[in-house]
């Protein structure tokens, strides 16, 4: 869906596509102003009707977006309100910590005079590797 909104976005913005139907419709009208004795004016019309309906989707298609464009910035702007209002009343946000079991000290104490390995004292705590190591450096 995004790359489809992207490729939209792409082709509505691109001015070669606008200045190519201006022109080919141009050409068009002139074409029919010159074959005015020739039966060809029902043909150019229908092409003329064709290129300003497409001009039309593509005024439609860049509204659309625009839409959606401010859309979603409201939406972000009342999140970050929400967040704020709940982080001023105290909410708590993220996965709560978990309690530093009884022994860590010791085991801290023990891998800190090399006397146990980082695995070892993780795994003797219930907790991975990179939780010990934080756990060593903030407690």
């Amino acid at each position: 869906m995004e790359n489809l909104k992207e490729n939209l976005e792409e082709i509505i913005t691109n001015e070669k596509v606008k200045d190519d139907c201006r022109k080919v419709k141009e050409h068009l009208e002139e074409t029919r102003t010159r074959l005015g004795s020739i039966d060809v004016s029902g043909i150019l019309a229908e092409a003329v009707v064709a290129i300003t309906a497409l001009e039309a989707r593509i005024a439609e298609l860049e509204s659309a977006i625009a839409e959606q464009e401010r859309h979603n910035a409201w939406r972000k702007e009342r999140q970050m309100e929400g967040i704020e209002a709940a982080i001023n009343r105290g909410v708590a946000f993220g996965r709560p910590r978990k309690e530093t079991p009884e022994e860590f000290e010791q085991l801290k104490e023990q891998w800190l005079n090399k006397q146990i390995s980082t695995k070892d004292a993780a795994s003797r705590l219930g907790i991975g590797r990179d939780t010990f190591l934080r756990w060593v450096k903030t407690r």
